[in-house]
């Protein structure tokens, strides 16, 4: 089965015994790389928010060249610093609480084990921390739209369908 489109509402998942869930799930429960992508782009613009309010009261913002005269090394190397504490907090915090990211939120995705259960926080800030290493985001270009920052964690990112099936069958998805 393809990836569904984001607005393909029409999706009725393969009937699966209550509490009975395979071991890797299926592709077809996992999110289509758009909405992946839709993920990333919606998250990043709330990352670039939360620094750049960060950045100005600590004068290293980029749009106030004058506070930076002299001191560009130490600036960017903070601005840096800043930056990878709020990755941690922003996408570890929010998948480790909730198993979604504001752009999860909107795009009706969340981030479960392979098994389908609640991710740890351990997978949460493992997530976080394989999002870190250099070109991990072309780690997206197969088939399955599964990064580095899932299998190394043993997590994928699934459709609301299947939550919603998980639901009904009296087995959600706790956080």
């Amino acid at each position: 089965m393809e990836h569904q489109d984001i607005l393909d509402h029409n999706i009725t998942p393969p009937p699966i015994g209550p509490n009975q869930y395979p071991q890797h799930l299926p592709e077809h429960y996992t999110a289509s790389s758009g909405l992946r992508f839709a993920n990333y782009l919606i998250d990043s613009i709330v990352k670039t928010i939360i620094d750049q309010v960060l950045f100005f009261p600590l004068g290293i913002s980029e749009f106030d060249e004058s506070a930076l005269a002299g001191q560009e090394m130490e600036a960017l190397f903070l601005r840096l610093l800043v930056s990878v504490i709020t990755t941690f907090l922003y996408l570890g915090v929010m998948e480790g609480s909730t198993g979604r990211t504001i752009g999860k939120m909107i795009t009706g995705t969340i981030v479960v084990n392979r098994d389908g259960s609640r991710i740890s926080w351990g997978q949460a800030m493992g997530r976080t921390a394989c999002r870190l290493i250099p070109f991990e985001a072309f780690s997206f270009l197969g088939s399955r739209a599964i990064g580095w920052h899932d299998s190394i964690p043993g997590t994928y990112v699934v459709n609301r369908y299947y939550a919603n099936m998980r639901a009904q069958q009296g087995d959600p998805i706790v956080y």
